[in-house]
């Protein structure tokens, strides 16, 4: 499941007030309260369930393939891998 949605459907989505979470606790209330308000407007079913789980399994790749990978790429060739040889191998191997 993908975010990039029609320009027109976004519009309707990002008009809307949202003071940002102030941790991690509070990312996760918003995140289960919107689950909740999905599940409550399309009705407790495995389609639903699943459109859930779809969504937010999609959005976390999302964060991992635009975010978390490319900063820890930055941060490793900063610091160091901590693979090493692991890592070698693996490109060996792709080769």
């Amino acid at each position: 499941m993908s975010p990039y949605i029609h320009q027109e459907q976004r519009e309707c989505y990002e008009n809307y007030e949202l003071q940002p979470p102030e941790d991690g606790a509070a990312l996760n209330f918003i995140a289960c309260r919107l689950m909740s308000r999905f599940i409550d407007y399309h009705g407790l079913r495995y389609t639903t369930i699943a459109q859930v789980r779809d969504a937010f399994n999609g959005a976390l790749n999302e964060f991992e393939r635009c975010v978390a990978g490319p900063y820890e790429q930055i941060k490793r060739e900063q610091n160091g891998d901590v693979w090493g040889e692991c890592v070698a191998l693996l490109e060996g191997m792709m080769v």
